[in-house]
């Protein structure tokens, strides 16, 4: 751990969580018909995806979900856990970046539309949802 670790997480205390992010869609500026594509959830060296989904018009529809083990960090005086921000990246079929965002899954979410940055098409959002299962028992 770097001293910048350290005074970042001290009056923390560590939670072992499940992170689950349900890719309900993505809608586009422009027609992608026969187009195909897939997310992905990375942070550092973990990444889990979806499988690749054909679009129709201007839309994709996943409604998959992508469950990550992580540990989140509970501040000790407000009881609220501290940002941990996660890559989503949709890639075309071809390999090829679609776009990325950036999401803090220390809260839960309900579904939200988030615009792609690094996107070729300005209109380009995906819709997903962020639900966190922790894994301590002694925490009310």
């Amino acid at each position: 751990m770097t001293i910048g670790q350290f005074f970042k997480l001290r009056n923390t205390t560590a939670v072992p969580a499940k992170i689950k992010v349900k890719i309900v869609g993505m809608k586009m500026g422009q027609e992608m018909t026969n187009a195909r594509f897939m997310v992905w959830l990375k942070r550092k060296e973990k990444a889990r995806g979806t499988e690749l989904r054909q679009a129709v018009g201007k839309g994709v529809v996943w409604g998959e979900d992508i469950t990550m083990s992580s540990t989140l960090y509970r501040d000790k005086n407000t009881g609220r856990f501290k940002q941990k921000r996660y890559s989503v990246v949709v890639i075309r079929d071809s390999g090829e970046y679609f776009g990325t965002c950036e999401i803090n899954v220390g809260t839960d979410v309900e579904e939200v539309n988030i615009p792609l940055a690094e996107c070729k098409d300005e209109y380009a959002r995906i819709r997903l949802a962020i639900s966190v299962h922790l894994n301590d028992d002694d925490y009310l």
